[in-house]
């Protein structure tokens, strides 16, 4: 596993994801990793995910129990679906185990 740090904070994000260097540089990771993933910001909160789903080969949503609303994830999805990029899933995160959960997860 190799980590990619997003490096300095730039004025315009979306700028550097529509650049030619991050076309290249997804290009040389794809050539490099069997799998690679990108963290994004909240799509309906920020551009820059929505931008960055269409230079990916798919995105998996993330859904936080207890605090995404439901509309929102819609409202992700709806977005998601409008700039093309391929959604394969989603992923609940946060969500609170019950204790026959956590005896099946300690074993």
């Amino acid at each position: 596993m190799r980590i990619l740090t997003s490096g300095p904070e730039v004025e315009v994000p979306s700028d550097l994801i529509a650049s030619p260097a991050m076309t290249s540089l997804i290009a040389r990771l794809r050539d490099d990793a069997d799998v690679v993933l990108f963290d994004a910001p909240p799509v309906v909160l920020a551009t820059d995910a929505a931008e960055l789903a269409t230079l990916v080969d798919g995105v998996l949503l993330t859904v936080s129990a207890g605090h995404t609303r439901r509309d929102d994830a819609q409202r992700a999805v709806d977005l998601l679906g409008k700039v093309g990029a391929r959604l394969v899933g989603a992923a609940l995160v946060n969500a609170p185990a019950d204790a026959e959960l956590r005896k099946y997860l300690a074993a």
